[in-house]
């Protein structure tokens, strides 16, 4: 894996480079320690930091963890965490998770070489989304209010008898002033304290000028994000507040304010290698099979222990479990011991005879062995190459058969 730490000497920028899960060396006149102790401090979910000791006092050793992205550094310093899949695949794998069955991403085959334009494709679609649905008219929302007066407006709740006479009814007033739209604004606004590159920045600062008049700065949590995405409206805006998600959800890592050198982001690939195959292999066998995603299965003899199972099969009445499935976003050549050992232990728990390992690279070496009554397999996926759809097209070949036989 490639590692490296580009320095320009006489200037203020260090860019220290790594691939996730891996460690660099970093020597100590090329890192401060008051930003070894800021990653250390504030990127502590990130990275694990290794100060000098006397078996190595010149270096640092930084190692990143789960996780691919940037994460900015004062005075304009950063660190780039590259993803051990290629960057394509990732995007692939971001374009169908975040896919919701109806959302449509750009049309052709989007080349990605960095994990800065990963978020640069993204940011570029809600754009144009937005853009899209402002020239054929925002979307507007009703209110209902209350109030008093002498002209008839709106349905008469009748007259109260201890304030002064007049009647009180109620009326709705529209206005594309809602929810929904202070969702994209808010998005906008944050999008705005990235540096991007090209005519993106002006894009997002037009746009941005264009809907502030109109709409209300509103900061947006999560949670109205989530109940949006639930509620009955119009696909746009649902495809529009699922991009908004996630790009309020990854940016900005750091504690930073203002302009930042590049764009600031953390993805967690095991997770999103997780929900890829999920989503795929519960899409592609809801007619055969009933799928559980991320289950809590609680051990007999314990009332807090618990194993939490990436992925259980069932017949398709949801009653008799049929294997289980655990995703390993690994490089490794062989299925580590431990990975065998958790795969059986779920197994046995929930009563099957199959246990199944899925790996992002086709360079595992195949495995078919039994402990006890389990039969344990390995798949090997080729994420370097292809799309998305030729990967799962595999994959859904070799569960089908493995499930098959007896």
């Amino acid at each position: 894996m490639g590692l490296s730490i580009a320095c320009e000497r006489g200037s203020p920028r260090v860019q220290i480079e790594t691939v996730e899960e891996s460690s660099v060396h970093i020597a100590c006149e090329d890192l401060a320690e008051r930003e070894a102790l800021e990653i250390a401090e504030s990127y502590e979910q990130y990275f694990s930091m290794v100060f000098p000791s006397p078996r190595d006092p010149a270096h640092y050793i930084l190692r990143a963890k789960g996780y691919a992205g940037l994460f900015p550094l004062r005075r304009g310093r950063f660190i780039r965490v590259m993803p051990k899949v290629p960057c394509s695949a990732v995007w692939e794998m971001l374009a169908y998770t975040k896919n919701a069955s109806s959302l449509q991403w750009f049309q052709g085959k989007v080349r990605c070489d960095s994990v800065e334009q990963i978020f640069e494709f993204l940011a570029t679609e809600l754009v144009r989304r937005i853009e899209v649905r402002f020239q054929r008219g925002l979307r507007w929302d009703y209110e209902s209010f209350v109030g008093r007066g002498s002209p008839v407006r709106g349905r008469i709740l009748g007259p109260d008898r201890r304030s002064e006479w007049g009647l009180e009814f109620r009326y709705a007033e529209g206005g594309i002033d809602c929810l929904d739209n202070q969702m994209l604004l808010w998005t906008l606004y944050r999008l705005q304290a990235m540096r991007w590159p090209g005519e993106l920045r002006a894009d997002i600062d037009n746009l941005y000028r264009r809907l502030r008049p109109e709409i209300s700065l509103v900061p947006t949590c999560e949670q109205q994000l989530l109940r949006s995405s639930v509620r009955q409206q119009q696909a746009d805006y649902r495809d529009m507040h699922i991009l908004c998600r996630f790009l309020l959800d990854h940016i900005g890592p750091g504690v930073q304010k203002g302009a930042l050198p590049a764009i600031p982001f953390a993805l967690h690939m095991p997770s999103l290698f997780e929900e890829c195959i999920s989503m795929w292999l519960i899409r592609s066998f809801a007619a055969k099979w009933k799928i559980k995603r991320q289950w809590d299965l609680g051990l007999d003899g314990s009332d807090t222990l618990s194993f939490r199972i990436d992925l259980a099969f069932f017949d398709h009445a949801g009653k008799t479990p049929i294997a289980v499935v655990d995703t390993k976003y690994k490089l490794d050549r062989e299925p580590a011991t431990q990975d065998i050992q958790q795969v059986v232990a779920y197994a046995v728990r929930l009563g099957v005879k199959k246990a199944i390992l899925i790996y992002p690279h086709k360079n595992i070496n195949a495995l078919s062995l039994r402990i006890g009554e389990v039969a344990v397999y390995s798949i090997g996926l080729d994420l370097s190459h292809v799309q998305w759809a030729n990967s799962g097209s595999y994959l859904n070949g070799q569960i089908e058969k493995l499930l098959s036989y007896n």
